[in-house]
């Protein structure tokens, strides 16, 4: 067993037996301040750092959209799309909506 599980089963026991006897018991005054203090001023324990990088998910979706944007490169260069053939199509297409657009294209 952990030693943590038996402090937890410590704990539970101790709060269960708190609960039951807790009619008969008064609590001093301020408990609450000093206890909250208490719970205040405990460490918390840092964030590992690195951990999302070894998460296999992350390093697989990375993969799909690098190999997705190669294939999607390799296709603009085999069949000639650029952002000139883009800015020509728009540009026959929709004369207004160019004149709007032209800014857009360097």
């Amino acid at each position: 067993m952990n030693p943590d599980d038996e402090k937890i089963n410590i704990i539970e026991k101790a709060l269960k037996y708190a609960f039951r006897k807790g009619h008969d018991y008064q609590a001093m005054t301020g408990w609450e301040r000093r206890v909250m203090s208490h719970v205040l001023s405990l460490d918390v324990m840092p964030m590992q750092t690195g951990v999302i990088w070894n998460a296999p998910a992350l390093w697989r979706t990375a993969l799909a959209f690098s190999i997705s944007a190669v294939i999607v490169l390799a296709y603009s260069f085999v069949t000639g799309i650029g952002p000139e053939y883009e800015a020509a199509r728009f540009l026959t297409e929709d004369p207004m909506g160019f004149i709007f657009a032209q800014p857009l294209f360097p």
